[in-house]
């Protein structure tokens, strides 16, 4: 690479991460992604479905509390998840590893990687992105299955 595309390539890079840091949407994505290229999740053979219920996931448009409840100006703190009574902020972290409304999903999805050593003794936050950077066709299949039985709640469908 010329000493001209090194610059332009750093020029452009800089500029992406200055566009997608104060974004709040973007809060997990932010945090999955430091360069510009292709994701590794991108590349795996999934359904459409889970491809989708990923996607949103990374890009902070899932609709979770904490995406839902910003159009109607509740302040961050005081959108709590209502499918528990654990009185969490409803975002990403909170609906793949904590609410217990989806404990036995949770359990059937990623029994192997929460009984494993090194996930025991990290924060929830990189528990989080622990999951979702190195077993992210279990995260997918754990979303579908979470949306699913969100819906039948909410709008009692299937």
């Amino acid at each position: 690479m010329s000493l001209f595309d090194s610059r332009l390539h750093n020029y452009y890079l800089s500029m992406w991460k200055r566009g997608i840091i104060d974004v709040s949407k973007f809060r997990t994505y932010v945090k999955l992604t430091t360069m510009v290229e292709q994701e590794s999740c991108v590349k795996l053979n999934l359904r459409k479905s889970q491809r989708s219920c990923l996607a949103q996931l990374r890009c902070g448009i899932l609709p979770l509390r904490i995406e839902t409840e910003m159009y109607i100006v509740e302040q961050r703190e005081e959108r709590i998840g209502r499918f528990c009574s654990e009185n969490s902020i409803g975002d990403e972290s909170h609906f793949v590893l904590d609410c217990s409304f989806y404990t036995e999903l949770r359990s059937e999805h990623f029994e192997d990687i929460i009984s494993h050593v090194k996930y025991l003794q990290m924060s929830n936050d990189e528990n989080f992105y622990h999951v979702l950077i190195n077993f992210p066709r279990k995260t997918a299949e754990y979303l579908v299955d979470a949306i699913k039985k969100r819906r039948q709640v909410v709008f009692g469908q299937v």
